[in-house]
């Protein structure tokens, strides 16, 4: 998402947070009023109450918080770089509030905050839907006021044989309220431009247009390819006319234009708030499982000493981050020469490259008896809670590469640079090395960018737990 598209969702947003706190500050205020005419009564809890306020109404406001923020992501209400119709917009808004009524209706049950009065409610959430209409309303209307400055707008740049682009530019620029700046270019202009924007210091990238529609043919398929992977990169917006990429490792959303189908495509980026929540979550799991599995990451630190001689853990550069390199913590689980033996013979090494990096099941010999333990039961990976608490990785994330295996993601690296590599992930959920082909290896590690959220790390995690206790795929 574009950088002033993202300031909109985050301004949006936290307008909404308001709405919903002024809905409960005048849903209190008028609950005040009855009650000064016996209508309406506080309820008494004596020494339950947080700073004068009854706690199920703080728990139930901020309940109400949590959750409309969960359900305005999952209806994408904030979403602003989308091309929609008013109407389209309301109903989505409209079935976000329903479902945002339906969710707090059931937490007040299950939280048992039945001593919360039905007439706080109805006021309460009468308010807030209002309030959340009302400022849709007004953004609509800012949106559509837009139009009469030019330079405010969206920009567009349409790419593809000269006539379909000048035809496409001309449907888009019948709806003034759409973009300010249509643009049209041949693949090879845009492909310098974007070449010269990554080169250049003077070029500002940011001020390339936001939004690109590529009309793909079979002959320009590599370069279809070439361009929305750099424009994704850059947190552009692509439409694809029609899509000829691999479109399912993306975040799609079908639409048309004025009756042009379009197959929009985005990555998973996670909001600020919700990778403060991951990071978070990453620290305080992985100190809590640090601690409760220390008793036996002590006694198999002891039995790898006492069984073989070198270290006790194994230290290997990975890929963080941004391709920034670390240094990853596992027990050892082979002899101390083995990666001399392996660079040393070169079959073996070829065998181990042929293999996608990892040899064959009972053919690693350097594989200690212990160390097969270890790595059926996955105790091997323990160690890198440290690499987890430190933020080199995350609890949930893709599999933690080496820099040669890097060239096996072609036009995918950059992407997978995007996020921390993980503990676990959809590799070690989905067979760990049974999975043969390093293509389906990708293939999960970029599902995962491009799903990324913090239910689905909790999915993973829960299937970890199975993977685990079955020893899925581990050797």
């Amino acid at each position: 998402m574009p950088r002033s598209s993202h300031t909109v969702d985050q301004l949006a947003r936290s307008l909404d947070f308001a709405c919903i706190l002024l809905a409960f500050a005048g849903a209190s205020g008028i609950a005040s009023l009855l009650a000064k005419i016996h209508l309406f009564i506080w309820p008494e809890v004596p020494g339950a109450s947080i700073r004068g306020w009854p706690t199920n109404y703080v728990v139930l406001l901020i309940a109400s918080l949590i959750l409309w923020a969960m359900v305005a992501a999952y209806e994408e209400v904030h979403k602003v770089d989308r091309i929609e119709s008013s109407q389209h917009s309301y109903w989505r808004l409209m079935r976000a509030l329903v479902l945002w009524l339906g969710t707090t209706a059931a937490s007040i049950f299950f939280l048992k905050l039945q001593i919360v009065s039905r007439q706080f409610n109805l006021s309460f959430f009468s308010l807030a839907s209002c309030l959340i209409l009302f400022r849709q309303f007004v953004e609509r209307a800012l949106i559509s006021r837009r139009t009469l400055n030019e330079r405010s707008l969206r920009r567009a740049l349409v790419i593809g044989p000269k006539r379909e682009a000048d035809w496409l530019v001309d449907v888009l620029a019948s709806k003034p309220e759409w973009y300010g700046t249509i643009e049209s270019a041949s693949f090879d202009r845009v492909k310098a431009l974007l070449c010269e924007a990554e080169e250049s210091t003077n070029n500002d990238v940011e001020s390339s247009p936001g939004e690109i529609f590529i009309f793909s043919s079979c002959s320009e398929e590599r370069a279809v390819r070439e361009l929305t992977l750099r424009a994704l990169q850059r947190g552009k917006t692509v439409h694809v006319i029609p899509a000829l990429i691999d479109a399912q490792l993306f975040r799609q959303n079908l639409g048309d234009i004025s009756g042009v189908p379009t197959l929009t495509l985005g990555t998973g980026n996670t909001h600020d708030l919700e990778l403060a929540i991951k990071r978070t979550a990453d620290v305080v799991a992985g100190a809590l499982l640090l601690l409760a599995f220390s008793p036996v990451m002590f006694i198999t630190a002891a039995l790898i000493k006492f069984t073989s001689p070198g270290p006790v853990l194994f230290r290997q550069q990975r890929l963080g981050k941004g391709g920034r390199p670390f240094t990853i913590l596992k027990y050892r689980t082979m002899r101390p020469d083995a990666e001399e033996m392996l660079k040393k013979d070169t079959r073996l090494y070829r065998r181990y490259v042929e293999n996608n990096f990892k040899l064959p099941e009972g053919e690693d010999l350097r594989v200690t008896r212990l160390g097969r333990i270890l790595r059926a039961t996955s105790l091997d990976e323990l160690p890198q809670l440290i690499n987890v608490i430190k933020g080199e990785m995350s609890l949930v994330g893709p599999r933690p590469i080496v820099p040669e295996e890097l060239k096996k993601y072609g036009d995918y690296a950059a992407l997978l640079g995007m996020v921390k590599p993980g503990m676990t992930g959809n590799w070690q959920v989905s067979g760990r090395s049974r999975i043969v082909e390093y293509s389906d290896r990708v293939k999960l590690d970029m599902e995962y960018v491009r799903d990324q959220s913090f239910g689905e790390d909790v999915r993973i995690l829960f299937r970890t737990v199975a993977a685990v206790a079955k020893m899925d795929g581990a050797h």
